[in-house]
């Protein structure tokens, strides 16, 4: 008598007769009772809907994406600019007696896309690390998740992060369970500027409006960042 249900990639479930392996209880069985094979089904699917809710307690809601320069949120132009993603927030993992035995659950961060707020995006493996501290006054080298801005203006960087369902029942080795959630995090202001060099005879207190001082008609505004934020 069929225990249990199982669906082709296409969603649909295998006909009654044929031969199946459960992924969550590690059997083998023949469906050929409608009427187990319905109630098979129903078990399999409140067991996973309660693995699904459990997975999605362990995520948090927002990763935190870290702008890692020396002052942050300034960069320079062409200088490859670091970012860093921490997941911070719940718990990382289930453990608990499910109707498959004593289950543990855990998200596992599978995939993250960085969007530097000027039309370039990475796709990554890396979550990135912090290492502006090691480069105090010195130009930073390339890192697996850093970024040279082309042009200078104020940007908004953000960075989504893909987790992954895994589970393991009474001990044994931990498997996918099918199911992946994203989350992407608060936007972070980047400004990127241009250095230029002019001589000047004076101060700004003495000439407000001189090259290089706020008062100048070609200076930016450095008190307004780019008001148009994407909502996430």
């Amino acid at each position: 008598m069929g225990q249990y249900k199982e669906f082709t990639d296409d969603g649909r479930a295998k006909p009654v007769g044929e031969t199946i392996t459960n992924h969550l209880f590690g059997d083998t069985c023949t469906l050929n009772d409608p009427e187990a094979v319905q109630q098979a089904q129903g078990e399999y699917e409140r067991i996973i809907t309660e693995m699904r809710t459990h997975l999605l307690e362990l995520i948090p809601a927002h990763p935190h994406l870290t702008l890692d320069s020396a002052h942050p949120p300034h960069t320079s132009k062409g200088e490859e600019t670091n970012f860093y993603t921490t997941l911070e927030g719940s718990s990382n993992l289930f453990e608990g007696d499910l109707p498959i035995g004593h289950t543990r659950i855990r998200a596992v961060p599978v995939a993250y896309r960085y969007e530097y707020g000027d039309g370039y995006d990475l796709k990554t493996h890396s979550a990135g690390s912090p290492v502006s501290s090691q480069h105090s006054g010195q130009s930073l080298h390339e890192t697996s998740t850093s970024y040279a801005y082309p042009q200078v203006g104020n940007f908004h960087a953000y960075v989504t992060v893909t987790y992954a369902g895994q589970y393991s029942i009474d001990g044994g080795p931990w498997q996918f369970f099918g199911t992946e959630v994203s989350r992407i995090s608060e936007p972070v202001l980047v400004r990127v500027w241009e250095s230029e060099v002019h001589s000047v005879g004076k101060t700004c207190t003495e000439d407000p409006r001189a090259k290089g001082c706020p008062g100048h008609a070609d200076e930016p505004d450095v008190g307004n960042p780019n008001p148009q934020l994407r909502k996430v």
